[in-house]
């Protein structure tokens, strides 16, 4: 067998602007792969066409228009880039929470985010990450979308894709006094602090519009107008309930986060529509000594899949594994396959709220995609090419073998 070499495609022209617009709107066109849409089926021996970042039209007998670049896909698998719905990518060891006070809703994660300058989640095919504020604080502040390479302007996608809340052992044990010591607390500090910002965007448009800004009301403002989802992490069935009747009494958009214990409460979950971001399974036995994670589960996803709960699948990590193989072992353990590779493209955008951009091959959306030599989730799939914004970001090449003598 030939020996892989990786090395990236290193676009540094385009990402300095220095190219001029015209080469930059000169069409590509992916040819002759098996074109996984997600959104819309399979189609054997299509044509994708690229121009200016964006897809251009996805179909099987396209006419390639003349000077366009051509990349042969034939016996390849082409897919929409992957996306982890919950990471802490980007984010130094120490930038992720707030020590100053359990209650943080006014911070923003893409603050403290900066993408690195070199990292292994491309090669994976992942193309973009939710990145969340730690599970520290009770409301820890907004998360972001981004992309995994690209200028600083152009890779954020939403910087306001989630309001943090957490609950359970963690936010229990990250702070002294004055902090809460109980579940019912951590509930109690989120109910009042909604209280509080239902009261402050009621009093909008008063006589007190000299008022001074309270900028984490305003953050949670957006949460009560559903503008924002509550990305409430919760792991044991009764955290998740809570979670659940939380939304129910204010009306909320909910997302429970990585849900160690969610099928237990499947049917709950499912009733109330709320969606699971769930993750990670490679976490250890046991759940990694952590008791609240103590339900874990290989069979999470698929048990929730079957009550007909709304998924996506994460790896909560900085990176050093892909969400990749997160979604093969759900595959494995139960979750289809399509449903697997739904969970980490169209799934997890919908979730995150930038599927008019991201999760799916359809005219119009951006332009991130990945050249497969098998299946995605399968034993020996690997990445081949991986597009961002049109532009070819990584590509593995085969190196010939030099025998030894």
């Amino acid at each position: 067998m030939p020996r892989l070499e990786l090395r990236f495609v290193v676009l540094l022209a385009l990402v300095a602007g220095l190219v001029p617009l015209g080469a930059q709107e000169k069409v590509i066109a992916l040819k002759g792969g098996q074109i996984h849409t997600i959104s819309d089926g399979i189609i054997d021996n299509g044509v994708v066409l690229i121009r200016g970042g964006k897809i251009l039209d996805v179909g099987r007998d396209l006419a390639v228009p003349a000077g366009a670049t051509v990349v042969q896909a034939e016996g390849r698998i082409i897919t929409p880039g992957l996306i982890d719905a919950r990471t802490s990518f980007g984010v130094g060891q120490n930038d992720g929470w707030e020590s100053a006070g359990p209650l943080m809703p006014q911070l923003r994660i893409i603050e403290s985010f900066s993408l690195p300058p070199t990292h292994d989640w491309i090669r994976e095919g992942v193309t973009a990450v939710y990145v969340s504020p730690g599970p520290e604080n009770v409301i820890g502040g907004m998360g972001a979308v981004v992309k995994l390479a690209g200028r600083r302007e152009e890779i954020v996608v939403s910087d306001a894709a989630g309001m943090s809340m957490s609950l359970g052992e963690v936010p229990k044990a990250s702070f002294g006094q004055g902090a809460p010591r109980t579940r019912m607390g951590e509930i109690g500090l989120i109910r009042e602090a909604l209280v509080r910002a239902k009261e402050y965007r009621d009093a909008a448009g008063s006589s007190a519009s000299s008022r001074t800004r309270a900028l984490g009301l305003e953050a949670l403002g957006r949460v009560l107008r559903r503008e924002v989802p509550a990305r409430i992490q919760a792991n044991t069935p009764d955290d998740i309930t809570a979670a659940v009747r939380l939304g129910e009494e204010f009306n909320l958009r909910v997302v429970v986060d990585v849900g160690m214990g969610a099928y237990l409460v499947a049917d709950r979950l499912a009733k109330a529509q709320v969606p699971v971001v769930v993750g990670p399974n490679m976490i250890g036995a046991g759940g990694g000594g952590r008791f609240e994670f103590s339900p874990q589960t290989e069979e999470n996803a698929a048990r929730l899949h079957k009550a007909g709960v709304k998924l996506a699948i994460c790896t909560d990590d900085s990176g050093g594994r892909s969400v990749v193989m997160e979604a093969a072992i759900a595959r494995a353990y139960g979750l289809p396959e399509a449903d697997a590779l739904k969970a980490i493209t169209l799934d997890a955008a919908e979730i995150l709220g930038v599927a008019s951009r991201l999760g799916s091959l359809e005219k119009g959306k951006d332009a991130d995609l990945v050249i497969w030599n098998r299946h995605p989730l399968s034993t020996w799939g690997r990445a081949e090419k991986v597009f961002i914004d049109g532009r070819l970001i990584f590509e593995r090449q085969e190196q010939p073998r030099v025998p030894s003598y």
